[in-house]
């Protein structure tokens, strides 16, 4: 017998030995060496559930690089019991702060982004599509200096106007986020809670300004940095008080999307930190008359708000804008006019009135200063003289002319005592709101 044949078997009978050895002690508690034999429990014991803590990883983005690790600093505040704290104790207890907004301009000004144009004539890809560059896509000095002006004055609101529960350590901008935006050579942040990487693509289907993206959010869904896209052909230079103020509402307009205003998708959470499903914020009803399918925001503060203000306590919700274009993204234009987030490109100063607010509070992110807001936009049509629908006709309807939009001074209504807030403005008959 060869030494091969030896050892197999051998290894033959070794294992003979140990199947025997399994059976003859299968019912046994106890294996090798004495040590009790693992039962399964009657019951699976699970360890106890806790809240999500505050965390230096980012375990929601893409994985980690050895050489650049990316993680993203937890911002929400936890109490002594150790549960998620809603905003709003929050600021009871003296944890919040003016939220603190910074723009980031290296990818425009490094040049090297490939979606923005450099020279007239240009071939780029931007949104899936080649275009020529044109000289109004070329964002110049002036232009540049111009937005980041704009920019200052929105970052100036919105530390006057919200609080939040400020981030306690740096946001670190994830890996999938660097990805997607080019020559970003700052990666993290501190002393921010709201960190918008501006960049200037052109528009290749034309009539689009700006728009905004969320990238990256915290724990709990509040956005911890955006992208906020100035498209040049759209910046005017010339340097008139109109165009200035035209240009700031823009620029706010953009901002207020990234803090989820007035959207369809916002991220919205409840007092357990857990993101609320869409039908606790939002009805979607059938409108026979113009035949098509209307989006309603309920949110507690907003329902409550216009539930006062139109006089109907079975007001269903808020439409949102049903435009193609501006779908679900926008205040339905023709009940809000031009209000900052209603749709369409306004003009004139900034007007973000006291709905607006409501809504971001509804959020469960912010705590809104209201003196920045403002009554529900006064009417401004001459379209329509039924006896019921008064309230819209315009003040220079004798003259045959629409009057020119004058916004009420900022701030609540101020109401006598006794005396409802929706008795000082106008507001819809109840018959003709959707009703719950």
């Amino acid at each position: 017998m060869n030494t091969r044949s030896v050892k197999c078997n051998t290894a033959f009978t070794s294992l003979l030995l140990l199947l025997i050895a399994g059976t003859f002690y299968g019912s046994s508690a106890y294996c090798g060496h004495g040590q009790e034999r693992f039962k399964q429990p009657d019951a699976v014991i699970r360890p106890q559930k806790y809240p999500r803590r505050p965390s230096t990883t980012a375990d929601t983005q893409a994985p980690r690089n050895k050489l650049r690790a990316r993680s993203l600093e937890e911002r929400n505040t936890s109490d002594l019991n150790d549960r998620y704290l809603p905003v709003q104790e929050a600021d009871k207890l003296g944890l919040t702060a003016a939220m603190r907004m910074t723009s980031q301009w290296e990818i425009i000004t490094s040049n090297q982004d490939p979606q923005q144009c450099l020279r007239e004539g240009d071939e780029i890809l931007v949104q899936n599509s080649i275009y020529t560059c044109q000289e109004e896509d070329i964002i110049s000095g002036e232009k540049l200096r111009l937005i980041q002006d704009h920019l200052e004055w929105t970052r100036e609101w919105v530390e006057d106007s919200l609080k939040v529960k400020p981030v306690l350590g740096v946001i670190d901008v994830s890996t999938s986020t660097f990805a997607q935006l080019s020559f970003l050579d700052t990666t993290n942040f501190t002393e921010a809670d709201l960190v918008v990487a501006m960049t200037a693509h052109p528009d290749p289907r034309g009539g689009v300004s700006a728009y905004a993206a969320c990238h990256q959010r915290d724990t709990y869904g509040r956005c911890t940095f955006g992208q906020f896209n100035w498209c040049p052909a759209s910046i005017d230079t010339a340097t008139g008080a109109d165009t200035n103020a035209t240009a700031r509402r823009l620029a706010l307009h953009e901002t207020s999307h990234l803090l989820e205003a007035v959207k369809v998708d916002a991220f919205m959470v409840d007092d357990d930190g857990n993101r609320q499903p869409s039908n606790y914020s939002f009805a979607w009803v059938y409108d026979e008359e113009f035949n098509r399918n209307i989006t309603l925001v309920k949110s507690p503060r907003v329902l409550e708000m216009i539930r006062e203000h139109y006089d109907c306590a079975s007001m269903a919700g808020m439409p949102l804008e049903d435009v193609t274009t501006g779908v679900g993204a926008h205040w339905e234009a023709r009940l809000m006019g031009p209000e900052m987030m209603s749709y369409g490109q306004g003009s004139g100063e900034p007007y973000l009135s006291d709905l607006t607010l409501a809504f971001l509070e509804d959020t469960g992110f912010f705590i809104a200063n209201y003196s920045n807001g403002g009554r529900f936009v006064e009417p401004t049509t001459t379209e329509l003289k039924n006896h019921d629908w008064d309230f819209l006709i315009a003040i220079g309807q004798d003259s045959g002319q629409i009057s020119d939009y004058d916004p009420p001074d900022p701030g609540n209504p101020e109401v006598a005592a006794g005396e409802p807030a929706h008795r000082l403005l106008p507001h819809f008959p109840c018959r003709m709101i959707y009703h719950s």
